[in-house]
């Protein structure tokens, strides 16, 4: 099969092994936001940053050396029964700092226990999804994985069903432990490790991947600090503010799609001799930048009618949507160019980028947001994830052979922004007939274009390989 088929398939496969996942996710908010109310779910909002956080530190980066290790010709079980014990210790570690660090900033005691719970499981599970997509077993991941988010919410929604609610965060704290206890028992059923811990493969492997999971952790604190900065300003608006956020990184069902399959292949390309492969990097980035522009339209098309049916509790604000949809695809487009820091003796560089971008934009979501309230917190985090992007893409055209089709990118975006915005001038209206008018005639203008670039981008991976 040609090098650029195999890749789309890959990533559809991987795509349809994670939208349980991400569906999921994104599920969990409305029904989280109906159970907790406005006060309990603008907890959860300020505690999950933190959660996010800290689940890539949990084994400081054993996981990303496992890609590693395995990718270059290690043994699959020599390396689980080396690394798992280390990153497991380094895991409960983890756990327990981000439930010291909660519970000084003074959230219940309880709930920051829960927290550093979940964050040792979840980070524990991260080792053996790290473990699958080495080896190319989507479903394996999809069984952890999407079948603990599936389950959490299935349960959820039947409480909201029954009519009951959640007294706190606490219970929902409870019920993410009880679900990732599960999936690792399921894990550890599953891949049967016989333990040989080897202190001397987990700092190795720690060495390479700990820069890494530095990064992914202030990205984290970098597309989630800027709800800080609302409930400093406007403390009541913290619901509002995090329902469109979440709106927004429903983009990320393609984002993760893409990546699950693109990280392993690229720290294995960037590590050998990229350029036999620069242009499967390339192209494949380009296919990702046209795919993520026709959700991030349609999802904007689509808000309108079905903010009522997601969010009844809260009042839509189209602006705020549009400047968190940006910010959103700024950030999906850092993994691909990003992959210039994933060489070895480069991946610190990445920690330097992200503490610059949450620094930019945690002091411009601080600004912006004491004038322009919400907006302009959602303009502060965008000019952060800005910064990130446009770092990273610096970086590996400094250090990698590539070169990008730039000119294509900026054509491509601007027609995105001008069909969506022209629509929804021409054919104005909140109902379901007038945002389905607007998403056909939009697909009818982009689909086709972008797939014919699309093809075009493929083809030309498969002559160059």
């Amino acid at each position: 099969m040609s090098s650029g088929h195999s890749a789309v398939r890959s990533v559809l496969l991987y795509g349809s092994s994670i939208a349980l996942v991400s569906a999921s996710n994104f599920a969990s908010v409305p029904i989280l936001l109906a159970l907790l109310g406005e006060t309990e779910f603008g907890i959860w909002a300020l505690l999950e940053p933190a959660l996010l956080a800290s689940i890539p530190l949990a084994g400081l980066g054993i996981q990303i050396g496992l890609l590693r290790l395995i990718n270059g010709g290690g043994s699959d079980q020599a390396t689980v029964a080396a690394l798992l014990p280390v990153h497991a210790a380094l895991a409960l570690c983890v756990g327990s700092a981000a439930a010291m660090v909660t519970w000084f900033l003074g959230f219940d005691a309880y709930v920051c226990a829960l927290l550093g719970a979940a964050v040792a499981l979840e980070g524990t599970i991260s080792f053996f999804s790290s473990l699958w997509r080495a080896q190319g077993r989507p479903s394996r991941f999809a069984m952890v994985e999407g079948g603990r988010a599936a389950i959490l919410v299935a349960v959820l929604t039947c409480i909201l069903l029954f009519g009951a609610h959640l007294s706190t965060v606490g219970t929902y704290f409870e019920l993410r432990v009880g679900m990732a206890l599960l999936a690792l028992l399921a894990a550890v059923a599953v891949v049967r490790p016989h333990l040989s811990p080897n202190m001397s493969a987990a700092w190795s492997a720690s060495c390479y991947g700990v820069p890494i999971v530095l990064a992914s952790a202030l990205s984290a604190l970098l597309i989630g600090a800027d709800r800080y900065a609302v409930a400093f300003y406007e403390p009541e608006a913290i619901s509002t503010y995090v329902a469109h956020m979440k709106l927004a990184q429903l983009v990320a069902l393609v984002a993760t799609a893409y990546f699950t399959w693109f990280g392993p292949v690229a720290i294995r390309l960037v590590n050998d001799d990229v350029r036999g492969s620069s242009a499967l990097l390339v192209n494949s980035t380009s296919v990702f930048l046209l795919a993520l522009l026709i959700v991030c339209a349609n999802l904007f098309l689509v808000a309108p009618p079905a903010w009522s049916l997601l969010f009844p509790q809260v009042m839509f604000n189209q602006q705020l949507l549009a400047v968190h949809l940006a910010g959103t695809a700024l950030f999906a487009m850092g993994n691909p160019l990003s992959i210039g820091t994933l060489r070895a003796g480069h991946t610190y560089q990445a920690v330097i980028v992200a503490l610059i971008a949450i620094s930019v934009g945690m002091f411009a979501s601080f600004v912006l947001g004491a004038s322009f309230g919400l907006l302009g917190a959602a303009w502060g985090r965008m000019m952060g994830l800005a910064t990130y992007v446009f770092a990273f893409a610096l970086l590996t055209l400094r250090s990698l052979p590539l070169s990008y089709p730039w000119l294509t990118y900026a054509i491509a975006t601007a027609m995105c922004i001008l069909v969506v915005s022209g629509l929804t001038i021409i054919l104005p209206g909140d109902g379901w007939y007038a945002a389905s008018a607007r998403i056909a005639v939009a697909n009818v203008l982009m689909v086709p274009l972008f797939g014919y670039l699309a093809l075009a981008f493929i083809r030309k991976s498969d002559r160059t390989q």
